[in-house]
């Protein structure tokens, strides 16, 4: 019979002696979509997002006169974390299986002459962390649509889609097709197109449903061949532009296509080493896992979103009923 009574007492100690940098593992660490977006952590409620900007004023030169020309301005959008939550029950049955798993790993590293160093706590976390960092990603990041009330990932924070939907200006928008093989490389440049000079060396990143980064790369082998410093047909560009191409999978499933300036969409966290974030508790046979923080995205300047109209027909499909 496996003996688990001190297992409590250690998932306990390891929550109070790695609290923040579990938190960091599930907030910051390895999350893809910080390869673009800014991180702002230690928001405390609400955090105003100035952007300054000044119109022109360049003129030629004259020092013998003061001629004051242009005059600067302020956008600000205002970011708000949302309280997240992880209420976990393992039962006692489930966690005899996983340690009998853990054994098995264990005993298969030494058969190799190697050393399986992950403690069971430690393995018991990264499980959960694992799954934090998907139903953030996923789920809440691009998808969500906040409501205190609900149960689900996606209830957490209002995503990307809708903060977009709600405030970008319709000239931002291209008509879409379905994207198909066939069509892929003229959908993906008509968002392209829609992105002004001014920004032609700027840091731009496509943001595309995956299925689409793979249809634009079929269509462009099919359409132009192999190109001789890049065999595997594998497009990072829009040719003609900075602007990467990255397949992201928080979008999976909605047709849409995004262009932005790198670090224009921001991911806010409040403080990390909170002295009640995460806590373990036994609970009869059982124990039980709490962890609590605040997270959300939030878009710094919407005038520079460009994207295609299938991410508002997303948005308002899956918009709740009021």
């Amino acid at each position: 019979m496996v003996d688990l009574s001190a297992l409590p007492a250690e998932l306990k100690d390891h929550a109070v002696q790695y609290r923040e940098q579990i938190l960091q593992l599930i907030l910051i660490s390895e999350l893809g979509f910080l390869n673009y977006m800014q991180l702002i952590d230690e928001v405390t409620d609400e955090i105003v997002l100035t952007q300054m900007f000044t119109n022109s004023v360049l003129q030629p030169g004259n020092k013998d006169e003061f001629n004051p020309k242009g005059a600067v301005g302020f956008k600000t959008r205002t970011g708000k974390v949302r309280p997240c939550k992880v209420d976990l029950t393992m039962k006692h049955t489930d966690l005899t299986r996983m340690y009998k798993s853990y054994l098995g790993k264990v005993k298969a590293a030494a058969a190799r002459k190697d050393v399986y160093d992950l403690l069971f706590q430690d393995e018991i976390f990264d499980a959960v962390i694992k799954r934090v960092k998907q139903d953030l990603h996923l789920e809440a990041v691009f998808k969500g649509k906040y409501n205190a009330d609900g149960t689900t990932p996606k209830d957490t924070m209002e995503g990307l889609l809708f903060i977009i939907q709600k405030d970008i200006a319709a000239a931002n928008i291209a008509t879409a097709n379905a994207v198909t093989v066939a069509n892929a490389i003229e959908e993906v440049e008509k968002v392209a197109d829609l992105v002004p000079s001014a920004y032609a060396q700027k840091d731009l990143v496509m943001l595309v449903d995956p299925v689409i980064a793979k249809y634009y790369n079929r269509d462009y082998r099919t359409t132009y061949g192999s190109l001789n410093y890049n065999n595997e047909y594998k497009k990072v560009t829009i040719d003609g532009t900075n602007t990467e191409i990255i397949p992201e999978p928080g979008i999976a499933g909605t047709g849409g296509i995004i262009v932005t300036p790198r670090n224009n969409f921001v991911w806010l966290t409040n403080s990390l080493g909170g002295m009640e974030s995460i806590n373990v508790e036994k609970s009869k046979r059982n124990i039980d896992m709490l962890m609590d923080f605040e997270a959300a995205p939030e878009v710094a300047i919407m005038e520079e979103v460009w994207m295609n109209d299938n991410v508002s027909e997303w948005v308002t499909a899956n918009t709740p009923a009021a």
